[in-house]
């Protein structure tokens, strides 16, 4: 407890708060972010850093009513006036299906009939935020999840197809447990990463210097920058 209090005297004389929370979206590849968040507790160790996992518009909400220092975000939408977006790179976002589901199964690329006729797992937004927003939903019939890891889970037992990130996936496609989807529209791409703040609230020493280094590390793996 006295060193708490005395870390805590230190940062107040410094200018620096004493936690900062950082909002990531659960789908974003985190090797670049590991290396930021490694620098950032070498450079600030007494700062306890608060890291909240949202998907699709948790994160733009957590930063907009100024729970979040800083945001990481994969959603795509007009930012409010109130937030500063940077981008910090991209994702690849794939259609996939066990190899035994129908859409999968045919030498034929699939109708836009047979894909608004399956099911379609999807994400739901707990935040509202982007309530009235397609998100790539496109067929008839979904499945709603909070969790990437239930949705992939539930994918690989054979129910549904889904946009996945590519690299959440990866290893099943190489496996065989997930097949990539060759669809006639909706069929994958790079989807824009961004960092997020608010624009009014001024920044710290170390919110500076966290802000920083994710912009200029980007998501990128240790493995792919090597």
């Amino acid at each position: 407890m006295a060193d708490e209090m005395h870390a805590h005297l230190q940062n107040l004389r410094q200018g620096l708060e004493a936690q900062i929370c950082l909002a990531i979206d659960a789908l974003l590849p985190l090797g670049g972010v590991s290396r930021t968040l490694h620098d950032f507790e070498a450079a600030f160790p007494s700062i306890t850093l608060k890291v909240e996992t949202e998907t699709l518009g948790g994160v733009l909400a957590l930063v907009r009513d100024g729970v979040a220092h800083v945001g990481l975000t994969g959603i795509l939408i007009e930012w409010p006036d109130e937030i500063e977006a940077v981008s910090i790179g991209s994702m690849t976002i794939v259609p996939v299906a066990a190899p035994g589901h129908s859409l999968a199964s045919s030498n034929e690329c699939p109708t836009v009939a047979a894909m608004r006729d399956n099911l379609q797992l999807a994400l739901s937004d707990r935040s509202g935020t982007t309530d009235g927003h397609p998100m790539a939903v496109h067929s008839s019939r979904t499945w709603k999840f909070t969790d990437p890891a239930m949705k992939l889970a539930v994918l690989r037992s054979g129910i549904g197809w889904a946009h996945m990130p590519l690299h959440l996936v990866q290893n099943d496609l190489d496996r065989g447990s997930l097949v990539q989807l060759a669809l006639p529209i909706m069929p994958g791409g790079d989807m824009p990463c961004t960092l997020l703040r608010r624009r009014d609230l001024a920044l710290s020493r170390a919110s500076r210097y966290l802000i920083d280094e994710l912009t200029a590390n980007g998501l990128g793996s240790r493995e792919t920058e090597a």
